[in-house]
């Protein structure tokens, strides 16, 4: 069965800027969320609900398993809507940015029962806020691919996506511990905290719904088989999807390792007031970066922009490592990594937009939902892992929650996994954009495509 695409323009560029800042509005507001629960969700469960490392380990590992199965029903639920021509993937922002409040904000309100309650209320909550996540980040992250077919306005939407989410996630880092202490600190701080961030989010995704288009719509798709296990073969041939699929996931462990700036501030570095400095080092530059990345991207290629990201990245791991006790050289290291992860997560997306198209003109089938259920799954699975190994080596080198001197070995595990483990997961995406081709092809790709769709029209 063929697949085509057609829209009103094909390969033209009709964004203008509100809706490039609207949409991303959504990241925004995805951002109060995960963010929030790479950052925090550890240290949370730990020191104010009381739930030891281990368990939060295991709760969380459980928890991005279920979740990630939920991922792909997402995607394969988008690829089967019979639209009609009408958007498929749009409307469910504004049908779900309320439950993403809710969710977020019950995700913070564990009560002080039994240890045994609290655990069964976290995972409970903790799952449910995944869920949500999954079924509004995959619409909104498939719209890249739906909002237009011309590369260099998809690169400029994942730049807008990952500014707005940078700004976001650097407001946590700053805001967070000072609003939870001016909340009164302990279960009450972090509950009000969450009732203001989940009112924004909700806020946030019913601007990026009222101000954004969908315009590419699909003559035909993928309906030979209503099976996910079919769909998900179909995808899986796509050897582009898998080298970003990869890349997602690791940079996505990362992220979720971002917990240990509460322990590495607190423990290394002497004060956990340096939470905020670490993060400002982090997103300053994240933000300041995706500006220059829109029009870096209409002269290099995204492979070119990704990797010399990666290798920023690599240097300020190094710089880290060098100064390990100097805080100078590590918020100069923090300043380099931040300025090359606006690069990998600038573009990534973008990335995925781009092997849709590769998937539809090698195989005839065009899957965005499924195809873009992997960036949800990547940042779900990716950063659950990181925050599943924070837990595990803390718990591993000994690490008591609320203690104020920790024995050295605790030390050592927390040195790891903010120097040494994303450093070596760098030097892995190196290698595997390596094999990345697709930039070369694309042209030629979108070509074909659009020449294919003025016969199916």
């Amino acid at each position: 069965m063929s697949v085509s695409s057609k829209i009103n323009k094909p390969n033209s560029k009709d964004i203008k800027l509100p809706e490039k800042v609207s949409y991303g509005l959504g990241n925004f507001a995805a951002n109060l969320l995960l963010t929030t629960a790479n950052t925090y969700m550890v240290f949370y469960y730990t020191d104010v609900v009381g739930i030891t490392a281990a368990v939060v380990g295991t709760l969380l590992l459980v928890a991005k398993i279920i979740d990630g199965l939920f991922d792909l029903g997402v995607g394969a639920f988008l690829d089967e809507q019979d639209d009609n021509g009408r958007e498929k993937a749009r409307p469910w922002l504004k049908r779900l940015a309320v439950p993403f409040g809710i969710a977020l904000i019950l995700m913070y309100s564990v009560p002080d029962f039994s240890s045994g309650f609290k655990t069964v209320y976290a995972f409970v909550t903790y799952i449910f806020a995944m869920f949500i996540f999954s079924a509004i980040s995959v619409p909104y992250n498939t719209m890249i691919s739906l909002s237009s077919t011309n590369p260099i306005e998809r690169s400029e939407l994942s730049s807008y996506r990952n500014m707005l989410g940078s700004v976001g996630g650097w407001g946590l880092t700053v805001v967070t511990l000072p609003l939870v202490v001016f909340f009164g600190n302990g279960r009450q701080g972090w509950f009000f905290l969450a009732v203001i961030y989940g009112i924004i989010a909700s806020l946030a995704y019913l601007l990026c719904y009222r101000n954004t288009k969908e315009r590419v719509v699909a003559v035909s798709r993928v309906t030979d088989t209503g099976k996910l296990r079919d769909k998900i073969k179909v995808v899986s041939k796509n050897r582009y999807w898998w080298i970003v699929l990869v890349i997602m996931v690791l940079t996505f462990i990362t992220a979720g390792l971002g917990g240990v700036n509460v322990y590495f501030a607190k423990y290394i570095m002497g004060s956990a007031d340096y939470v905020g400095a670490l993060g400002t080092a982090n997103y300053i530059p994240m933000i300041l970066g995706s500006v220059v990345l829109i029009p870096l991207a209409a002269k290099f290629s995204k492979k070119t922009i990704v990797m010399s990201g990666l290798g920023l990245n690599t240097l300020g791991c190094l710089v880290i490592l060098i100064g390990s006790h100097n805080v100078p050289l590590i918020i100069a290291g923090n300043v380099l990594k931040g300025t090359g992860s606006a690069a990998i997560f600038g573009l990534i997306y973008a990335m995925f937009g781009d092997t849709v198209d590769y998937g539809e003109w090698k195989f005839g089938k065009r899957a965005e939902g499924l195809t873009f259920s992997a960036g949800s799954f990547s940042e779900k699975i990716g950063s659950g892992i990181g925050v599943i190994i924070l837990g595990f080596a803390l718990n591993i080198g000994g690490y008591v929650g609320g203690k104020a001197v920790q024995t050295a070995s605790a030390l050592q595990a927390i040195n790891f996994i903010f120097i040494y483990l994303p450093l070596l997961i760098d030097i892995i995406c190196i290698v595997l954009l390596m094999f990345y081709g697709l930039d070369k092809m694309y042209n030629s790709i979108r070509a074909d495509l659009d020449e294919s769709a003025k016969y199916q029209a």
